[in-house]
This record gives C-alpha cells, structure tokens and sequence, in this order.
C-alpha cells in the first residue's frame, strides 16, 4: 500500500498548481519475499475475476533452471471473451521475480490482451529449461488452450 500513497501524493502534488492528472487505479501490485523464496502478485485472480462479473480463465506454468532446484510457478488470469489480461500470481526462488508483477500491473492498466503479452519484446530468461520470457510462455499456452476450445477439445485432457 506504501506504493499506492506515493503514487496518490505525486498526483495530488502536480494537481496543486493546476488539476491536470487523474489518479490511475491500482492492481494491488505487490511482492514479498520469505528466505529464497519470493512470492508476488498483480491484479485479479480468477476467482476474484469470475465474482466481478469477468469470463476469467486461468493458465498455469511452471519453470526450472538447468542443474539448479531454482523455479518459477505462475497463474495468470484473463478474460476468455476478450483476452484481457486481469491478473497474475507468482512464486520461487528467482531474484527477479517482482518485475514480472510489475509487467503485468502496467498490462493490466494498458488493457493489453495475451496476444500483445505473447508478442511484446521481452527478454529471454538464460538458465530456464525454456529461456523464453514465461509471461510469452504463459500467453502462448492461453492461445492454445482457446484455439483448442474452438475446436471443441479439451485441453486439460491427457
């Protein structure tokens, strides 16, 4: 919530001379980390989502780096109408965790959809068994689990 009060007082102080911003709503951007684990989250999860009136799905990843039990699980919710991207849970042991809650908050705030996360210039994260950028991981594994809905397949079935 710090963050939320910084980000009010910069507004209120431009807006003092002359009202000329207006306050973005927050995510509830936010990440912790507990020893060598961090955990950090942004937006809507899907049951959040589904009770504020969103057709939210939720697609589930999973990320190991060579010869280490480093890892990374994430849960990214969208809107199966409009492929909006709502929200984003994450945790494991990588240092750099945090920026991905922080890509996902200004996506959110962008109404960026999966296609624009799964085409957006991200890095490719070296070390990972898939060094591609997991949110593209993520985006691709939504695209494919609507493009098989389409076609009347069940994507959870083995």
């Amino acid at each position: 919530m710090p963050s939320d009060a910084f980000r009010e007082g910069a507004v209120a102080a431009i807006n003092l001379m002359e009202p000329k911003r207006m306050i973005t709503p927050s995510q509830g951007t936010y990440s912790m980390n507990l020893e060598e684990y961090s955990i950090c989250v942004s937006g809507l999860s899907k049951e959040t989502a589904r009770k504020e009136g969103y057709e939210a799905e939720l697609v589930y990843l999973e990320n190991h780096f060579f010869n280490s039990d480093d890892y990374v699980k994430v849960w990214l919710t969208y809107d199966k109408g409009n492929h909006k991207i709502l929200g984003l849970q994450a945790m494991g042991t990588v240092s750099n965790l945090s920026s991905y809650a922080n890509i996902v908050s200004v996506a959110i705030q962008q109404d960026m959809t999966i296609e624009d996360m799964e085409f957006a210039d991200l890095y490719f994260e070296h070390g990972f068994q898939n060094p591609v950028n997991f949110l593209k991981i993520a985006a691709q594994k939504v695209r494919e689990q609507l493009h098989q809905k389409q076609e009347g397949r069940n994507p959870d079935a083995k």
